[in-house]
C-alpha cells in the first residue's frame, strides 16, 4: 500500500513539474515574441531617426542656399544704391 501511495505522489509531482515546464515554455515563447516586437520597434524608430536626420540635413542645405542668396541680394542692393548715388551726382551737375 505504501508503495502505491508513493507512486501516486511521485506521479502527482511529475504532473505538477510537467505543468510548470509547460508554463515556463509558454513564458519563454511570450518573452521571445515581446523581444521580436521590441526589435521591430527599434528598427522602425531607427528608420525614423535616419529620416529625421536626412530631413535635417536637407533643411540645413536649404538654409545655406537661402543665406547665400540673401548675401547676393545684399550685394546687389549695395551696388544699386551706389549706382543711384552716382546718378544723383551726375544729374545734379
Amino acid at each position: 500500500m505504501q508503495i502505491l501511495e508513493r507512486m501516486d505522489r511521485i506521479e502527482e509531482r511529475l504532473i505538477h513539474q510537467s505543468d510548470l515546464i509547460c508554463a515556463l515554455q509558454h513564458s519563454s515563447e511570450v518573452a521571445r515574441a515581446e523581444r521580436e516586437a521590441m526589435m521591430l520597434a527599434l528598427a522602425r524608430s531607427g528608420g525614423q531617426i535616419a529620416e529625421i536626420n536626412r530631413l535635417s540635413e536637407d533643411i540645413s542645405r536649404k538654409i545655406y542656399v537661402l543665406a547665400s542668396g540673401q548675401d547676393s541680394i545684399k550685394e546687389n542692393l549695395k551696388d544699386q544704391a551706389l549706382d543711384i548715388t552716382l546718378l544723383k551726382k551726375i544729374i545734379s551737375l
